[in-house]
């Protein structure tokens, strides 16, 4: 992966754990992780980790200490092999991490920081869902159209769809792409288990939005869009 496409899949990562759309410790999330962690070797994988957790653990609390006890073990023991020596980022996770656990207030987070993110947690509303980019239902079936006419999903299928879109530049498409992957094996996961009825073989832009803990968020968008 890019840059790009690593910063694209760090956000995603935030939205779906701000949406409890996906659980840090799931045996099936934490052992991909882990595996790509490689004991210090996956750096990729170590940076993005220590900068999801740091944002949804210190920065916005989505999450608690409890809910990461694989991932920080890991993390830990990374922090620990001989030879390596480990991140700024990552020691500074791992200190507030402990601080977290012991009830204590972050390290590197000021006291006025603190206090903000208090107050960010009793809102039902997080920043995550705000930075969500809402597409029109007329865009989301450019989208899909284009979607379907292609072969796969490399950088020239995406600027394929972009220019059918029209209305979007790549980086936009590319993340709504990403979104729209997430959220259609989230629906047919579900309908596997038996929580739907069927599975899905496109998703509305409601839908997706749904899907996404955004339907509120979606219809104040669609609203303003008709004013």
């Amino acid at each position: 992966f890019g840059d790009s496409e690593r910063r694209v899949h760090r956000e995603l990562v935030v939205v779906l754990v701000s949406n409890r759309l996906l659980n840090l410790a799931a045996p099936e999330y934490t052992k991909e992780v882990i595996k790509g962690m490689d004991m210090g070797r996956g750096h990729v994988a170590i940076d993005a980790t220590v900068a999801i957790l740091q944002h949804v653990l210190v920065d916005k609390r989505f999450v608690g200490t409890g809910d990461c006890v694989a991932l920080l073990d890991a993390l830990t023991k990374v922090a620990q092999v001989p030879g390596r020596k480990p991140s700024d980022a990552l020691v500074r996770l791992l200190d507030d991490a402990r601080n977290l656990a012991r009830g204590l207030a972050p390290s590197s987070v000021p006291p006025q920081q603190q206090q903000q993110q208090q107050q960010q947690q009793q809102s039902t509303d997080t920043q995550e869902q705000l930075q969500v980019e809402f597409w029109s239902d007329e865009e989301h079936q450019r989208f899909l159209s284009a979607l379907s006419s292609v072969s796969g999903t490399q950088s020239a299928d995406l600027l394929s769809i972009t220019r059918s879109v029209a209305t979007r530049n790549f980086q936009q498409v590319e993340r709504h792409f990403s979104l729209y992957v997430i959220a259609m094996q989230h629906a047919n996961q579900s309908a596997r288990q038996g929580q739907q009825h069927e599975v899905k073989q496109q998703l509305s832009a409601s839908e997706l939005y749904q899907i996404l803990g955004l339907s509120q968020q979606y219809l104040e968008y669609q609203l303003r869009q008709q004013v």
